[in-house]
């Protein structure tokens, strides 16, 4: 029997708060254990090297906690990224935020259920989503999606003011970091994509083409949003072979995004 959407992202959720839970549980103990030992150490009842191992075990496994929480963040992330199933991601998004009631947490949650609404297709909800979250934004990689979504969505709106006060925002950003690193790099990055936007709106069809196609593609949404804009400026610039093979390719495998719908217009369009 088929899961809904809702059902889909209920088990996702679930199995990702049952570990958070049970890692939970397990720092609690081991802090409660130092917090004995300790007191122990003090009365002579343990030795010192006894407690240094507690505290050895106890960063151990403070760096496997950060690492399978990070697994299970990135799983979830590949369902956008990797499955372009924009509609099961935000859903999993919307109902991780109700489960979380830090400020940083629900900044970061808050952003992702944004991106995930702008793949849907629903531009000015993800847009008026992203007006509710207060900068500054604690963490690097927080802020660059949050600047990619806000670029995006002011493309979607035509706003070339906006598109240029966001190259500027990213741009002050990447100098605070060091030339070089994974940082500056996809700062970088973001920076080619917000060119391209600004070229496409000015339409510099050929100038925007030549840049996507230079573009570093890591997931097969990012294969899928430039091969959507490609398919685009391809029959702009008259080369309708391209622009089916572009937009064929996106149908095919856009699953669950607005790139499936804006394709299957370009090839309406082109066989008229």
């Amino acid at each position: 029997m088929t899961q809904t959407v809702e059902q889909q992202a209920k088990r996702i959720v679930n199995k990702h708060m049952q570990k958070v839970i049970i890692l939970r549980i397990i720092s609690i103990i081991l802090v409660t254990i130092y917090i004995i030992a300790y007191a122990f150490l003090i009365i002579d009842w343990i030795t010192s090297w006894m407690l240094l191992l507690l505290i050895a075990v106890a960063i151990i496994f403070s760096l496997i906690s950060r690492t399978l929480k990070y697994i299970s963040i990135l799983r979830i992330e590949n369902i956008l990224q990797d499955r372009c199933d924009a509609e099961l991601y935000t859903e999993v998004m919307r109902l991780l935020l109700k489960k979380d009631d830090s400020k940083r947490g629900t900044k970061t949650i808050t952003i992702r259920i944004a991106k995930g609404l702008y793949f849907m297709g629903e531009f000015d909800e993800a847009y008026k989503l992203l007006q509710t979250v207060q900068l500054p934004i604690k963490g690097f990689y927080s802020s660059i999606q949050y600047f990619n979504v806000l670029a995006n969505c002011a493309k979607q709106k035509k706003n070339l003011d906006e598109l240029h006060m966001i190259f500027e925002s990213v741009k002050a950003l990447a100098l605070t970091t060091k030339a070089g690193s994974k940082k500056r790099i996809s700062a970088e990055e973001l920076l080619q994509i917000i060119t391209a936007s600004i070229e496409l709106l000015q339409g510099e069809y050929q100038t925007c083409r030549d840049r996507t196609l230079n573009m570093n593609v890591k997931t097969s949404l990012q294969k899928i949003a430039n091969y959507n804009n490609l398919a685009f400026l391809a029959a702009k610039l008259g080369d309708e072979g391209s622009a089916k093979t572009y937009a064929k390719y996106v149908v095919k495998y856009g699953n669950r995004t607005c790139f499936v719908a804006a394709a299957q217009a370009i090839l309406e369009g082109l066989a008229k």
